[in-house]
């Protein structure tokens, strides 16, 4: 005790403490005192309530960052019903809806005149008669289709060509002949043959127009379109127009 209270009055046994004694004791007070010092500035390591800020902070901003990349994705996918949905269309080309099959009957005459006068020649009319069957189709080109898609409405509206005659076909194998005149000097040419075929082809397509195959024909095509718009996905809350041209 006595030892410490002397070196604390700068007595060493009895002795004053040199200058060096106290140089060296004032450098080490100022060693622990800078110690100290660095130890209260110290930077504290961060507590859990700061990750925990930073964490709920992080959350706030994370969803904006997902609305803004669903959006976009929204926005994208709109599109994309849209091209599905044309191409699809397009992809199906001339839609055949309609059918009308007939049974009709071919006749062709002519005969021979004087000249240029209207004098029939005797024995030269010649003459034929004969039945087909065949199939009348109609149908929607759909090459040409177009979509809009009006999302605040929920409408969707194709644009499409109005059902039309799309192929005639005789059944050869159904020929049958009814009469047939062969005049002197007036035989029947291919071409003869030729019109009565096309002749034939036309009074059937007016046959079928008349019965309603093109009406028909449009509202097979609708509902077909139905089906393939309503079988893609994202599409089923929205309605259907359709506009023909």
């Amino acid at each position: 005790m006595t030892e410490a209270k002397e070196k604390i009055e700068g007595v060493r046994d009895g002795k004053p403490m040199t200058g060096r004694e106290k140089l060296y004791l004032s450098l080490i007070a100022l060693t622990l005192l800078a110690l100290v010092v660095m130890l209260i500035a110290r930077p504290r390591p961060q507590t859990d309530a700061a990750p925990a800020e930073n964490t709920a902070a992080d959350a706030a901003a994370e969803p904006k960052v997902v609305y803004r990349e669903v959006e976009k994705l929204v926005e994208v996918e709109k599109t994309i019903e849209v091209e599905t949905i044309r191409d699809g269309l397009r992809d199906m080309g001339v839609l055949l809806t309609g059918e009308y099959y007939f049974t009709d009957i071919i006749s062709y005459s002519s005969d021979k005149k004087l000249f240029k006068t209207d004098f029939v020649l005797p024995f030269t009319e010649t003459s034929y008669t004969m039945q087909y069957d065949g199939v009348v189709n109609a149908g929607v080109d759909l090459s040409t289709a177009r979509i809009e898609k009006d999302d605040e409405h929920r409408q969707i509206t194709v644009f499409m060509n109005k059902a039309a005659i799309q192929s005639t076909e005789i059944d050869f194998d159904s020929f049958r002949l009814i009469g047939e005149k062969a005049g002197i000097g007036n035989p029947v040419s291919a071409q003869d043959f030729n019109n009565s075929l096309r002749e034939l082809k036309a009074s059937a397509e007016e046959k079928a127009i008349a019965r309603g195959l093109l009406e028909r024909s449009e509202e097979n095509a609708e509902a077909m379109i139905r089906q393939f718009i309503g079988s893609l996905p994202g599409v089923s809350e929205y309605s259907l127009k359709f506009i023909t041209h």
